[in-house]
Parts: structure tokens; sequence; C-alpha cells
């Protein structure tokens, strides 16, 4: 999510990991270059690359993968020009199809329009074949014009290990992509960049099977806002032909609570486009999924039974959906009443199993086992493991609390049938704190292409920097 939410959770958990999972953290920094930032440890690892730090977490015994600094966390520094005000330029991480980790941060103060690329290796070590030894710069412009005042707030991976990146400026929503060098892709778009026609910020990107590229876009604040997608071609034209004149608004049921935008868009088993939409006001949380067809076209019959089944869930409840044959899971956790600055003992994690239509299956394997320890989150992602089964990662945050505590990320493994691994970190669950000097507020994204999952936030203390670990999947 590229700008602060309306809503945050109030949370405290356990949990774990098993084969590997990059978590990168960006905290904005005044330091300059690959420079070390001034953190507790020196980097020692015997592959560490020069001007990178390193230091421990307070992490779940077995949750961090030795195969990234020897277990540690690396620290490197970012430019000056990248410092701006929290929650109005959160850094966005994708990680390509080769394992490699890149994280884009938006100067929207720079005269230039420029982004700051860092791209990272599985062993933490900067990919020294992008860019300039894994750094660079670009701008975005269109033409000979340079967008002012840039947020970047999405991410996805292209073709060729490349990655398509958008964001908005005060000129209007735009899209690029990046090569796997670090380059600007200039045969995509004008030079490299595509102007979108509409109004708002884009929220959520997916490539499809063709090439194409479909954007969801929130125009609008609080209880005026529009979601709605756009589709845009692999060369960055807008296609006319998706829903009305380019655009599909999501249907009313999905879009009930204030503050809500897209955050996931997942390729369905049958070619249809899953949509996750969540928002929450006064406390109230809630992700909704919808599905339209590949042209555009809302499914309404998969919106009632949705709807329908939604009935089943908690009042509050935040998740992700993970695609699979005939149908699809939705993983996160809920409770009763709304979010508040204490954890809510009605709170748990759920794995539900859907099939095509919407409709609710049962419990994985009959067992009932779907339901886990868990409290709210307002950023869940859910991955497959290579074992088969499932890990949820969650960040969180204090809610409404007067004395903020420090931020952890959370980490739950599942089983194929629904049940949590207790062969994983602490029987089934880990955790590790974000290193913060304040304790405001730290917006959080991640992405994972099987390789690793790539967790972004900012923090404005005075020991800012970027920071990357793994997590053991």
């Amino acid at each position: 999510m590229g700008r602060r939410p309306r809503e945050r959770s109030s949370l405290d958990a356990r949990w774990r990991g098993r084969a590997t999972l990059a978590v990168v953290a960006v905290v904005v920094s005044m330091l300059c270059g690959w420079s070390a930032a001034a953190l507790d440890g020196a980097f020692s690892h015997p592959r560490a690359a020069p001007g990178l730090r390193s230091f421990s977490v307070d992490a779940t015994p077995g949750l961090i993968s030795s195969s990234c600094a020897g277990g540690r966390t690396v620290s490197s520094s970012l430019f000056s020009r990248y410092v701006s005000p929290p929650f109005d330029s959160a850094p966005v991480a994708q990680e390509t199809s080769n394992g490699v980790t890149v994280v884009a941060v938006s100067g929207a103060t720079a005269p230039d329009s420029t982004i700051l690329l860092r791209a990272f290796l599985p062993s933490c070590e900067p990919d020294r074949a992008f860019g300039k030894a894994g750094s660079e710069t670009v701008n975005v412009r269109l033409g000979s014009e340079a967008l002012p005042n840039i947020v970047i707030t999405s991410a996805a991976p292209g073709p060729a290990d490349s990655i398509i990146l958008a964001g908005s400026s005060d000129d209007g929503m735009f899209v690029g992509m990046i090569d796997a060098d670090g380059r600007i892709e200039h045969d995509f778009g004008a030079n490299g960049w595509a102007r979108l026609p509409w109004q708002g910020e884009p929220t959520a990107l997916v490539r499809e099977p063709s090439g194409d590229i479909v954007v969801a876009v929130r125009d609008g604040e609080d209880c005026c806002e529009v979601e709605f997608l756009g589709q845009i071609s692999a060369t960055g034209i807008v296609l006319e032909s998706f829903g009305a004149t380019g655009r599909a608004v999501l249907p009313d049921y999905s879009t009930g609570p204030e503050g809500a935008q897209v955050t996931q868009l997942a390729r369905a088993d049958n070619g249809d486009l899953l949509v996750v939409s969540t928002g929450g006001h006064m406390g109230a949380l809630a992700s909704v999924v919808s599905e339209f067809t590949s042209d555009g076209r809302s499914v309404t019959a998969f919106d009632r039974n949705m709807e329908a089944e939604s009935s089943l869930l908690p009042s509050v409840f935040v998740g992700g959906v993970l695609v699979r044959p005939g149908g699809f899971l939705l993983v996160g956790a809920g409770q009763a009443g709304p979010i508040g600055p204490a954890p809510e003992p009605s709170a748990a994690g759920q794995l539900l199993p859907f099939d095509d239509d919407g409709r609710l299956l049962g419990w994985l394997g009959g067992s009932g086992a779907s339901e886990f320890s868990s409290n709210v989150y307002w950023n869940v992602w859910a991955f497959p493991r290579p074992s088969g089964g499932y890990l949820m990662v969650a960040a969180s945050t204090p809610y409404l609390s007067a004395t903020p505590a420090p931020q952890r990320v959370e980490v739950v493994a599942l089983t194929g049938s629904g049940s949590v691994d207790p062969s994983y970190a602490d029987r089934g669950y880990g955790s590790f704190s974000l290193p913060a000097s304040s304790g405001s507020f730290v917006p959080v994204s991640a992405t994972s292409s099987g390789h690793a999952v790539a967790v972004v936030w900012i923090n404005a203390g005075d020991a800012g920097s970027l920071e990357l670990t793994e997590v053991n999947l």
C-alpha cells in the first residue's frame, strides 16, 4: 500500500518458517549511497559486500535463515532526497522470477522526479549486475516532461525478470517497466513509461499471461471513493475493450468499508481475475473478494456467493488469497468486535477453501483444523510452501495506543490440510521485531515469487536505513 490506510490493528502474536522468504525492511535515512548506518554490529559474513553492515533482530529461534549474512540482517543507507514525510512515499519491493528482490523508493521531493532502485540476491548481497553495483536511479518522464511529486504505490513481476512499477504524481498516474539490469524498458509506453488516463492512485498490479497488465485504482477518499480496474497492453496502451470504456468498477458489496482499496489481484484457476479489497472505519476492518472475467465483466454469480458466505466470517476479517486448482484459499484473521488498543479474546486465524464459483467448501481435509492462533492485522499475505502447505505473513502495529510498542512481523506455518505445522519455528509460529527508533506507525508491504517474501517499511528515525533479512519458508 502506498499511503497510510484509515485503520490499523493492535497486534501481538507468535509465529515461524522453512525454505526461503526474503524480508526486506526499508527505513528512510538521511545518509548517502551504500554507506553503512550506525547499527550494533559490523558485517562479518565472508561473502558480505563492501558498504553493508549487519545486526541481529529479536526473532523466534529457527525463524531467520542462515543463508542471509549468516542469519543476520543486512543494512545500507539511502540518499537524503528520498527522505519524505511518513505515509507519503512508502517504499515498494518486488521479487523477480530469478529470486532477486528489487526495492523502489520514490523521491517525491526531488526536482527531477526520480526513483531509487536497489536489488539484492537471495544471499542478501547486492545484485551487482543490476544498475551500478546493485543500485540505480531512474527518471519518470513522458516524452520531455518529468512528472512532478511522484509516489510509487505498487509493483508486479514483469517478463524476463523485469519489474512493473505504478504510481501517481501531480499530473496523474503512470506505469513503467524496469529490466533485469536496472534500466528503463524503453519499448514500453513512451520510453519506458505510460500515462494512465484516470484520476486516483494505483494500489495493485497483475500481469496477464497475454502480457497485458491490469491496474487496480482507488479514486477519492473515505465515503466518496470509487475502486475500479483498468487494463493496458504489453506495450503500455490503454485497452478500451476492458470493462466499460477501459474501466471495470468494483461491485458495491466489495467497497462497503470506508478507506477501502484493492490490496491483491490474482489470476484464478479458471482464468478469471480475483480481486481482494480491504478497508476499515472506526476499528472495523474487512477484506472482500470479487471476480471479473478477463475482459473486465463482473461475475455476478461469484459475487452473490461470496456476499452470502461472508456472513460466516467474523465482522472484522483481513486476509489474502492463494489460488489452487478448482478454487482458492482465503487466509487471514478476524474477530467479533472492532479493533481497539488491546488484543481481542475472540481473535483467530482462519484458512478457508472456496471453489471457482465463490462457494465455501468447508474445512480442508474435513478435519476442522483450519483455525489457528492469531490477532488481527492490517497487512496479511499468504504464500505457498515447497512442502505443499501455506505460510501466512502479517505485519502488526499498535492501534489507538498512546504508548506504541515496537512493531513486529509475524509468521504462521500451515500444513496442506490447514493445521498448524508443529515442526516450524516455535510450534508453527514465529516473529521478529522491526528495529525502529521511533514508535510511530510503519507502513508495510510484502511480495514473493516463491524464492522470498520482501517486507518493506519506513521509519523516520535517526538511524534509518535499508535493511534486509530472510525468514525460513
